[in-house]
């Protein structure tokens, strides 16, 4: 594997596997991430940050999932990581410490370390989603809990579609970016990029993946005109069985645990 390869972030990318997080129906795990968002975001504390960990680590220890499945995450993301904390640092703010005589607030750090420490689990709950679903059964599983919402006579086919091509999407895009800034390096001359030479790599980088989305989204509408439009793939005699089993009974109980946890503690 290449450096490059080995930089890339695998988001959304089934692992194929017989774990009892596989096993479960992906309209349990959506729910699930829903209920622990809400009542992370409710009540953003330290301790809602740690258990959610610990439901993010039993979700990811019953997928078995391999070593390095996360790959190694560019640079970019831990310089921009560095500079939000220097510039939070610098707000200051209770409390304080007293250093050599001075005194330094770190209110700004501590909040900047708690929301980057909220956004993570979260990521990382919605992470190990993909690594253990299917895309294809993320969009039957909102056609099926969204059909609530059809006595209503709201869009829900054309919602789902949306949905489900959004998601399915998401890889084709990261790897159109990523074969688009491989060209983009082979034809430039091999010399030490400026600030400016990178700004002009990202317009471009920009500027190309849009593209490549616009001519994939006219394939992929001429493609679903071609199925019958918009409700075709979701018609009632093509939709899949809902199968619930033991494991979404447990992962139930887990997350009820964890929203009770979260709003008791």
């Amino acid at each position: 594997m290449t450096r490059a390869g080995q930089r890339e972030l695998n988001i959304l990318r089934y692992v194929p596997s017989s774990s009892p997080a596989q096993r479960i129906w992906a309209g349990t795990k959506m729910i699930g991430l829903v209920a622990m968002g809400i009542a992370t975001f409710a009540k953003p504390e330290w301790t809602t940050i740690a258990i959610v960990c610990v439901v993010v680590a039993a979700f990811a220890g019953s997928a078995r999932l391999p070593r390095g499945v996360l790959a190694h995450p560019p640079l970019w993301i831990f310089i921009g990581l560095g500079m939000g904390a220097v510039l939070a640092f610098l707000a200051f703010g209770k409390p304080n410490v007293h250093v050599l005589g001075a005194t330094v607030g770190l209110g700004g750090l501590l909040e900047f370390l708690r929301i980057t420490a909220l956004g993570l689990v979260l990521v990382a709950l919605g992470m190990v989603l993909g690594w253990t679903t299917p895309l294809a059964d993320i969009a039957h599983a909102v056609d099926r809990l969204a059909a609530p919402a059809r006595a209503l006579r709201l869009p829900i086919d054309e919602i789902v579609l949306a949905i489900g091509l959004s998601v399915r999407c998401l890889p084709l895009l990261m790897s159109d970016v990523a074969l688009l800034r491989g060209a983009w390096r082979v034809r430039t001359p091999v010399r030490r990029m400026t600030f400016r030479d990178r700004i002009e790599e990202i317009r471009d980088l920009l500027v190309a993946a849009l593209v490549s989305s616009v001519r994939r989204a006219r394939e992929m509408a001429e493609a679903i005109d071609a199925r019958g439009g918009p409700r075709g793939p979701y018609q009632s005699g093509t939709r899949q069985p809902v199968r619930l089993g033991v494991p979404d009974a447990i992962a139930g109980v887990v997350v009820a645990a964890a929203v009770a946890a979260i709003v008791i503690v």
